[in-house]
Formats: C-alpha cells, sequence, structure tokens
C-alpha cells in the first residue's frame, strides 16, 4: 500500500530544501512539499524556491529517490 506523507503548515519551521544541477551547471534549490512510498521506491514532489514570474504557479517536480 502507498503511504502519501505530506508537508504542513506545523512543519514550515522545518522544510526540506534540496538543491538540484540543470543542464547548464545552474544551481535551483527546490522545496519538498510531499514523498509517497511505492513499491519499495521513494518518489518527492518539489517546487522551486523562488517564484519565476514566467512559469505556471502550479508546477511541480516529481523525482524518484536514488540511494547510491
Amino acid at each position: 500500500m502507498s503511504e502519501i506523507e505530506n508537508i504542513t503548515d506545523n512543519d514550515l519551521d522545518t522544510a526540506e530544501y534540496i538543491d538540484l544541477e540543470d543542464e547548464n551547471g545552474d544551481t535551483v534549490t527546490f522545496e519538498l512539499i510531499g514523498r509517497i512510498e511505492v513499491d519499495g521506491c521513494t518518489y518527492c514532489a518539489v517546487i522551486p524556491e523562488e517564484e519565476d514570474e514566467n512559469a505556471d504557479s502550479d508546477v511541480y517536480v516529481i523525482l524518484k529517490e536514488v540511494n547510491k
């Protein structure tokens, strides 16, 4: 069974952020907004920390966690 973990207003002081590097080598910071485990794999939903005025505000990214 899938278990969804949502970050609530109570978690704002302890919000998680991750830095990702794009294809140009620029680093972008994302805020973790949710996490789900499916069939032993963990997926994270993230949104950019800084709002891009040209971007759609309802956009988020889903990432698969990979352990190395």
